[in-house]
């Protein structure tokens, strides 16, 4: 299917591109318009007025709109959800991370990422492109850290089941980046 935003695809459009592709859309491709300009056909729009999916606004990022729509369900794509939020609060409200605020200094270095791809690459499909593997790489992140930070699930897990069970979390976290991989996206 066709998702369609604004062209100049920055932070959370990308965040919400790489949500599209790995976990609604697996066969997505993407298209970027002028803000303002006639929807195609048939497209799903995101993250512009009058879209399918809205902008980031009081009800939150479009990447939260997404997760909520499609009732996602998943550790790692709550600290995502995070993550989005605290960049677009940093940008468009100026919000500081506090010093124990993870999400939000991973925001700032991936905001530092996404201006440097942005000014790097020539077209939108450019920045996706570079894009798509920084934010694979969170989702890897963002599970072991929601892995690390939940408390065993049973009295008496050892090191050695914490550990199992650590391995067996990457090994599940691999395969999102690992399928994109196969189909060429990577």
């Amino acid at each position: 299917m066709l998702w369609v935003t604004g062209r100049i695809i920055h932070f959370d459009r990308v965040a919400s591109a790489w949500l599209i592709s790995r976990f609604i859309d697996p066969e997505a491709t993407f298209g970027f318009i002028e803000p303002g300009s006639e929807f195609p056909p048939g497209a799903v729009t995101y993250s512009m007025v009058g879209g399918d999916i809205g902008r980031h606004d009081h009800e939150g990022t479009t990447f939260s709109k997404l997760i909520k729509r499609h009732q996602l369900k998943d550790a790692a794509l709550a600290e995502m959800e995070r993550i989005v939020a605290a960049g677009v609060g940093y940008v468009m409200e100026g919000r500081q991370p506090g010093p124990d605020d993870r999400a939000a200094w991973i925001a700032v270095g991936l905001l530092a990422v996404a201006e440097g791809t942005l000014a790097m690459e020539n077209t939108d499909a450019d920045v996706l492109r570079q894009s798509l593997p920084v934010w694979d790489a969170i989702y890897v992140d963002a599970g072991l850290h929601a892995l690390r930070t939940t408390p065993p699930g049973a009295p008496g897990d050892g090191d050695a089941l914490l550990g199992t069970k650590y391995g067996m979390a990457l090994a599940r976290l691999r395969q999102v980046p690992g399928r994109a991989r196969a189909r060429g996206q990577i």
